[in-house]
């Protein structure tokens, strides 16, 4: 079963998460629990843990991957 949380019905520009992400300015990082997304000089999305490190190029699919993964670790 999926878990929704409020910003699925209100809409993710107000989730504090996609906030965080759209400050974000090239060549800058933010650590979000243990993980760290850089927006590298070219406009990607460096995703990053101990355990991995990806890759999104657009501020909605590194929103998905990250919320997706912050969800994985609180089920």
């Amino acid at each position: 079963m999926n878990q929704l949380n409020i910003y699925d019905h209100i809409g993710i520009q107000s989730d504090p998460l996609m906030q965080k992400l759209e400050q974000l300015e090239r060549g800058k990082s933010v650590a979000l629990e243990d993980m760290k997304v850089f927006l590298n000089h070219s406009g990607l999305y460096e995703i990053s843990t101990e355990e991995t490190h990806d890759c999104c190029r657009d501020l909605k699919r590194c929103y998905d991957y990250v919320n997706n993964y912050l969800k994985s670790r609180t089920d």
